[in-house]
């Protein structure tokens, strides 16, 4: 079986991490350090412009520091704003704190954001609005002249969470310097994964950037021991691995043109990416569940798209897995 239904790496992580994680298994059975201050001036090191360790809170997986943001900023009187599609993570830990959902969808056509419609739906209540970029499920992104209108529209109080764990594989234009911000004290959240184009999905690590204050807030929703001891020292390991980084990013820049370019071939709508997965639109006469189904029988695995009914979501992988996917739906349409 191909999967290629969660947009993980298929190299798997560094060898230079799995070589940290084998030099921590004798300890095991130790509680991993109280502190995870190593980590973290390694991630401030990495990114440099002055960022410090006090501007970064570890997680459990990019998913967590979403979690600890919806603990840290909402509850029962609050509300968020999200851009549907998006990552159903941002909802579901939101109702998790009692707080209600307010939604601006993207443009239909070209998924882009609506700075206005945005800061027009702000209530009182909206503590949180989250912003993707690449955005998932589309692949689709956005530079510094919709950042900059984005930050103008939310309120200085409003905590903009900024999730940008696709960052590494965008080629197609500059990413908007949202480091900027956050050292300009703006009110932003960055949230970053370990899961992607390190490898390390299962080993669950991601991390937020932001202002000492709001990293303050996150951690204070943390418990003890927060982060495993594998996963500590392979993400010290993986972050200068950057041959390895390159090797992924080489390999999902040249299979997303392949999959993007087959499916259009076929006359299906393709939406352009700039994330590690291709979004398309299925064909008028098909069910996207039932499509996704009937590639299994040709095992590979994909998945529907999140929030688009008619549209499927499939991960670059190996060339070996990209051709066995295209073969599959030339047969099947």
């Amino acid at each position: 079986m191909y999967k290629m239904s969660a947009n993980e790496n298929p190299f798997g992580p560094s060898p230079k991490a799995v070589e940290a994680m084998q030099m921590t298994l004798p300890n095991l059975g130790f509680y991993p350090p109280y502190s995870d201050a190593a980590l973290r001036e390694k991630l401030a090191e990495v990114h440099g412009r002055g960022l410090t360790s006090d501007n970064f809170v570890l997680s459990n997986g990019g998913s967590e520091a979403l979690h600890l943001a919806a603990m840290a900023y909402l509850d029962a009187n609050s509300s968020i704003l999200q851009c549907p599609p998006a990552f159903p993570v941002y909802e579901r830990t939101a109702k998790q704190q009692g707080a209600s959902i307010i939604n601006v969808p993207l443009d239909p056509e070209t998924f882009a954001y609506y700075p206005e419609a945005i800061k027009k739906a702000i209530t009182p209540s909206t503590k949180v609005v989250y912003i993707c970029n690449p955005n998932n499920p589309t692949g689709t992104t956005f530079a510094q002249n919709v950042f900059d209108a984005l930050l103008d529209a939310i309120p200085e109080e409003v905590l903009m969470v900024y999730d940008e764990v696709y960052y590494h594989f965008v080629k197609g234009l500059k990413l908007p310097d949202v480091i900027g911000a956050v050292l300009a004290k703006k009110n932003v959240l960055i949230v970053h994964s370990f899961s992607k184009s390190y490898g390390m999905a299962g080993l669950r690590l991601g991390y937020g950037i932001g202002r000492p204050e709001i990293i303050v807030r996150l951690e204070a929703q943390k418990n003890a021991f927060h982060v495993n001891a594998l996963a500590l020292q392979a993400g010290e390991a993986a972050l200068t691995d950057y041959e390895h980084v390159g090797k992924t990013v080489d390999n999902n820049t040249l299979g997303r043109k392949y999959i993007s370019e087959s499916l259009q071939a076929m006359g299906l709508k393709v939406w352009p990416s700039e994330a590690n997965f291709v979004l398309f639109e299925v064909p008028e006469d098909r069910v996207a569940a039932e499509l996704s189904d009937k590639l299994l029988e040709h095992q590979v695995m994909v998945r529907p798209a999140f929030g688009l009914d008619h549209h499927l979501r499939v991960s670059v992988a190996l060339p070996e897995a990209n051709e066995a996917f295209i073969n599959a739906m030339k047969a099947l349409i």
